[in-house]
């Protein structure tokens, strides 16, 4: 009986191995009527999970165990392994029959179809995206053979091996409704990717135009994208890269941690993370920086099971903290931010769709249409919502500029100082109607005059060496393009034959994106009223050759006499001492004399000479030293020079007249300030001056 039982049983354990092939499942029938069949829950399927089984093995050499899905699709997720997939087509026609085996997931790596050869062996096709685009039997984003099957049953075997997700419907259709297909099929993906192209474009156009760079950072977005629609959907393989299967693998992984990248620089500037907490702004700007390309390296080398996994880690540690900041700026930080708001709703139709993907991937949910497009779906829509919200950003940040705008208008139209902005070429571009109040002239009178015109000199015309001091001043701004200036001089009134007197402070702006490269105010010179409590002061000051120097220090020497004088009064006194700087400038330290600048003046090289004097060696070092006190009585200037002295005698009595008619300053101002000191002394040698002016108190 034992010996029985030790016979029997595993003779009927064999037969019932052998027999397995008779227990597959049912054969697949189908005609002329045939035009679309999902065949997925009706084939068969075993693992190979160290990837040695052969066609001999799976066709009846080896028992196995095969399996029927669960599901009407196949999904596998990420696997190692190899899997065989077998199922018998039986053509009840009459004659040879055409029909298309679809495989409609465009990311498998290899797929090897057995066909019978009519000798009991099998002959081979081969596609997958490991392949050169141009070895694929139908050029098409998916995988389709031709088949011509003859009447009667056929069984076929399939062996896939793939690092991307395994995840597929297996299909059987007939010519005709695959190139009908084709015209319903092929336009929505055009529409797709065409409505992308045309986002990013606009994204692009609104950044050009708005410097905004949220828009630069979605239109990355939108760009990698659609790269990786087009590689995930099968057309890059068709018509970007055909010949390069290894790019077309791993292009996924680097889009999406590009993507990621520019995602993410959009979230945080569409929140204004920067302004709400600088800090995490950084350490995320820092690791969205080295993360992100660190990705798509990682992409390159590792397989891409590896790094989409890896990916998909980071996107989910990233996830978490961003939505847990946006919640609190959403709705609990004072004030609650709209932006983030809009930020959260677009990125919650993102977030979910993301696991639906991955679920998808990993072979957790059923592949379906739903599950398939719902990351476009949910892009779209965020693109939608986004693009609104950019421009409500937009509207809300023009409000804030436009009242910010109004204020300043208000306000520069309200102070009583002169506004005004200058061009490249010191031209007036706009003045507040303070303009008006001080010197007469309206703001349209005013519109592209040359600033420099409006500098004159109080007594005389023919030289303007305030003119040129503005001008020096204004040069150095340039030159130094930041900071700003101050100094005094005086500005033509439009009704008066005097000019008058102003403080003004003219500041670079040139580098910061405005249509005007100066900023300047000009404010009526006032009493200083700390001089109202002086009673005497004593200074002196070493001045070097240079013209500007004569006009700041000669603003320095009459800060204090308002408590003594009117403002007329000394006006003249500090174009007197300027005046009397200058002579010991030119004639002193740089020994020009009365007739080289008599001809330097004619010829219209006066300051070009003056600057190649200062630059001379021999005069560089010498200085103008200026002593001036101050007490009740009167007010006392000495000037003095380091050059060789002058014949002041014939100088001082030097005709006006003549001098004007010459095209001179000398004599005229010589005598201005023989005008306005009460005492003028020169020392012997005529490189040293004493002027004395004599105060009365006003009350």
């Amino acid at each position: 009986m034992k010996t029985l039982q030790r016979t029997i049983f595993p003779a009927c354990f064999i037969v019932l191995c052998l027999a397995c092939p008779a227990f597959a499942a049912e054969p697949i029938s189908f005609d002329e009527s045939l035009s679309f069949r999902n065949i997925t829950g009706r084939i068969e399927y075993c693992e190979d999970a160290k990837k040695t089984l052969t066609i001999s093995d799976v066709s009846g050499g080896v028992p196995l165990k095969w399996k029927q899905p669960k599901r009407d699709n196949i999904n596998f997720g990420y696997t190692r392994s190899a899997y065989w997939f077998r199922f018998t087509v039986d053509n009840e026609a009459d004659k040879v029959l055409r029909w298309l085996l679809e495989l409609d997931f465009p990311t498998l790596d290899l797929i090897e179809l057995y066909l019978p050869d009519g000798h009991g062996g099998y002959r081979v096709k081969r596609t997958g995206d490991t392949l050169p685009f141009d070895t694929r039997e139908m050029k098409y984003i998916n995988f389709i053979f031709r088949i011509d099957q003859k009447p009667g049953p056929m069984q076929c075997y399939i062996r896939i091996t793939s690092d991307h997700s395994l995840n597929f419907n297996l299909n059987m259709l007939s010519t005709d409704y695959f190139i009908d297909r084709l015209y319903t099929d092929m336009p929505i993906y055009w529409l797709f990717f065409g409505l992308m192209v045309v986002m990013a474009l606009y994204y692009l156009v609104l950044f050009v135009f708005t410097r905004e760079t949220g828009y630069l950072y979605l239109a990355g977005t939108v760009v990698f994208n659609v790269l990786f629609e087009l590689n995930f959907k099968g057309f890059a393989a068709q018509y970007l890269w055909p010949n390069v299967p290894w790019w077309t693998q791993h292009a996924q992984s680097v889009f999406v941690s590009i993507q990621i990248f520019f995602a993410y620089m959009f979230i945080i500037e569409f929140a204004e993370y920067k302004k709400i907490h600088p800090r995490l702004h950084r350490l995320v700007i820092w690791v969205l920086m080295l993360a992100c390309p660190g990705l798509a390296v990682l992409s390159l080398i590792v397989r891409v099971d590896v790094s989409l996994q890896i990916i998909y880690a980071f996107v989910g540690m990233l996830t978490l903290p961003v939505m847990i900041i946006g919640i609190y700026l959403a709705f609990f930080r004072k004030p609650p931010s709209r932006q983030v708001r809009i930020l959260l709703i677009a990125f919650f139709l993102v977030m979910v769709t993301i696991p639906i993907v991955i679920l998808t991937m990993m072979g957790v949910l059923p592949a379906n249409f739903l599950t398939r497009w719902s990351m476009q779906l949910g892009f779209a829509s965020a693109l939608v919502l986004l693009s609104f919200g950019m421009a409500d950003k937009i509207n809300r940040m023009k409000d804030v500029i436009d009242a910010g705008e109004s204020r300043y208008r208000h306000l520069v139209e309200s102070t009583g100082e002169i506004i005004f902005t200058l061009d490249e070429s010191n031209r007036i571009q706009s003045v507040n109607g303070a303009a008006k109040v001080h010197l007469g002239f309206t703001p349209e009178e005013l519109a592209n005059a040359d600033f420099p015109d409006l500098i004159v000199e109080t007594w005389h015309k023919k030289t303007n060496i305030a003119r040129h001091v503005v001008l020096e001043y204004i040069s150095d701004l340039k030159a130094r393009k930041k900071g700003s200036v101050k100094f005094r001089t005086t500005i033509k009134d439009k009704y008066s034959h005097e000019p008058k007197e102003f403080a003004v402070t003219l500041e670079y702006t040139g580098g910061m994106d405005t249509d005007y490269v100066i900023l300047g105010r000009a404010s009526p010179v006032i009493d200083d009223v700390i001089s109202y409590f002086l009673e005497s002061e004593r200074h002196e000051y070493n001045l070097n050759n240079y013209l500007s120097n004569a006009d700041l220090i000669s603003q320095r020497l009459v800060r204090n006499l308002y408590k003594f004088l009117d403002g007329s009064t000394i006006s003249e006194v500090r174009i007197a001492l300027r005046e009397a700087i200058i002579n010991a400038i030119e004639h002193g330290n740089l020994n020009l004399s009365f007739e080289e600048k008599s001809e330097c003046l004619a010829a219209g090289r006066y300051f070009d000479v003056v600057k190649e004097r200062q630059a001379a060696q021999a005069v560089a070092e010498r200085k103008v030293h200026v002593a001036y006190s101050l007490n009740g009585d009167s007010v006392e200037y000495t000037i003095a020079d380091e050059g060789d002295g002058f014949d002041h005698e014939s100088a001082m009595n030097c005709d006006c007249d003549d001098a004007d008619n010459a095209g001179l300053m000398h004599g005229r101002g010589l005598m201005m300030i023989s005008d306005t000191f009460d005492v003028v002394r020169f020392n012997e040698k005529g490189n040293r001056i004493v002027l004395v002016k004599y105060l009365k108190k006003t009350v």
